[in-house]
């Protein structure tokens, strides 16, 4: 699907991107785990699309995203850096970015850096579950609102 996409638009970035993640997420991680000739064959291709969306759109920022996941899961953690850091750049304080720059940094021996990472991503996930914890609160009251009202006419 995603390839005849950027065969009809070969200048789409989030085809690419969207490629590149079935790649590595299906593929690679998954399907061909244990065949070391394809898991390789299909890490290569993730890279490939990962890097041709950031070609084409340098402020896309999920290839980044990715392709940084992708490179720390191959042990390349400089690379993992470089696209985590650039992803954060472009969305900061995006929790899944500083989860895996935690993670790599950790991984590095940056510990001091990482400890930041992960009380930013804990600070930002206490707060996300408090705005869907607020949300729901406000739904039920809403909801109760308009069956007094309903009730009482």
């Amino acid at each position: 699907m995603f390839s005849d996409v950027i065969k009809k638009y070969p200048r789409y970035p989030f085809a690419y991107n969207n490629r590149g993640f079935l790649y590595w997420n299906y593929y690679a991680k998954d399907k061909y785990k244990d065949n070391p000739a394809l898991k390789e064959k299909y890490i290569k291709k993730a890279l490939q699309d990962f890097t041709m969306a950031i070609n084409i759109f340098p402020d896309y920022a999920e290839p980044y995203l990715h392709r940084g996941i992708l490179y720390y899961n191959i042990y390349k953690f400089e690379e993992s850096l470089t696209d985590l850091n650039k992803f954060l750049q472009l969305e900061p304080n995006n929790v899944d970015g500083l989860l895996n720059r935690g993670n790599t940094l950790a991984f590095m021996g940056k510990y001091e850096e990482s400890i930041q990472d992960f009380n930013n991503y804990i600070n930002f996930i206490s707060i996300i579950q408090k705005i869907i914890i607020l949300n729901y609160n406000m739904q039920g009251n809403l909801k109760q609102s308009y069956i007094i009202k309903e009730k009482n006419g």
